[in-house]
C-alpha cells in the first residue's frame, strides 16, 4: 500500500460495472487500496436509459459511486431526451461515451443534442479516444471548439503507449481550455509530463476498472496495475508512488481528487 496519501482522499475518474462486472466486487477492489469515490457507467449494448436507470440504483445502493450517464448516440432506439432527466435531478453526475465501440465520428450530428444536453446543466463528457477516425485528439479538439463551455475529459490520453501517442494527446489539450486527460492505460511518466506542460488542475486519476476486455468478465485484479506496478509499460516503480514521489502535494491531490471533484461536482 502507498504512503502519504491524498488528505483529500483518491476518487477514481474512471470505473465501470455491467458486461458481468459486478458493483460489490468494485467496492472491494476499491476498500482494497483506500479509494473513496469512483465515477462508474454502466457498460450496455441496449437501450441506455435501461442502463442508466441501473445505474442509478446501483449508486444509490453504494455511497462510494457516483453514476456517469452511458450514451450512444449511434444506437437506434436511444434518444437524447431519455437522458435529460438524469441530469435534471442530478441522479447522475456526467456522461460517459465511446466512439470507438459504438462506431461513430464525434463529428457525428448525432452527437449534438448530447453535447447540448451537458453544456445545459454543466456536467461533464469522458470520451473513450483513440488513434482512429472515430476519437482521435485532432477530432477531439473540434469537438471541443464547438462546445468551449463543455468540459471534455479525453479517456485514455489518446489510448497509445509507445512514441508519441500520449504526447499528441497534450498538445491538443494546450490549445482548448476545456479539455481534460486522464490517466487510465498512460504510463506514469506521461503523467508527469501532462501535468507539466498543463498544470495541475487538467490531469484526472482514472483507471478503467475493472475493464479487462469489453463483453467478458472484469479483471478484478486491476488496480495493481496502478497501486503495485507501473500501468502501462508493466514495470516497477509502481505508478502511484511515482506521482506521489515526482509530483507536489498539491499537484498530487488536484490528480487524485479536487480535479474531479470540482468538474464533477459530487
Amino acid at each position: 500500500m502507498h504512503s502519504n496519501q491524498s488528505s483529500t482522499g483518491i476518487c477514481d475518474g474512471h470505473a465501470h460495472v455491467g458486461f458481468g462486472m459486478e458493483p460489490e466486487k468494485l467496492i472491494e477492489l476499491m476498500e482494497r487500496y483506500d479509494i473513496d469515490v469512483a465515477l462508474v457507467s454502466y457498460l450496455s449494448i441496449g437501450r441506455d436509459v435501461v442502463a442508466n436507470r441501473e445505474m442509478v440504483r446501483i449508486a444509490e445502493r453504494f455511497s462510494r459511486l457516483r453514476g456517469l450517464a452511458w450514451c450512444n448516440p449511434a444506437g437506434k432506439d436511444n434518444h437524447p431526451s431519455d437522458v435529460e432527466p438524469f441530469f435534471n435531478n442530478r441522479q447522475l453526475v456526467g456522461m460517459k461515451l465511446h466512439p470507438s465501440l459504438h462506431e461513430y465520428s464525434v463529428d457525428d450530428p448525432r452527437l449534438i443534442p448530447y453535447m447540448e444536453l451537458c453544456e445545459q446543466f454543466g456536467v461533464p463528457a469522458q470520451f473513450h479516444t483513440a488513434p482512429d477516425e472515430f476519437c482521435n485528439p485532432d477530432i477531439m479538439l473540434e469537438l471541443a471548439r464547438r462546445y468551449p463551455r463543455v468540459s471534455i475529459v479525453m479517456l485514455h490520453m489518446n489510448l497509445g503507449n509507445q512514441d508519441s501517442d500520449n504526447d499528441w494527446a497534450v498538445a491538443v489539450a494546450k490549445r482548448a481550455a476545456n479539455l481534460y486527460l486522464d490517466t487510465s492505460w498512460v504510463p506514469s511518466q506521461k503523467v508527469l509530463g501532462a501535468v507539466r506542460e498543463l498544470g495541475k488542475e487538467r490531469v484526472i486519476f482514472g483507471t478503467d476498472a475493472p475493464v479487462a476486455s469489453y463483453f467478458t468478465t472484469g479483471d478484478y485484479e486491476h488496480y495493481d496495475h496502478y497501486f503495485l506496478f507501473n500501468a502501462i509499460p508493466l514495470q516497477q516503480p509502481p505508478f502511484i508512488f511515482t506521482l506521489q514521489d515526482k509530483l507536489s502535494s498539491d499537484e498530487y491531490e488536484h490528480v487524485m481528487y479536487l480535479n474531479a471533484l470540482r468538474l464533477y461536482r459530487f
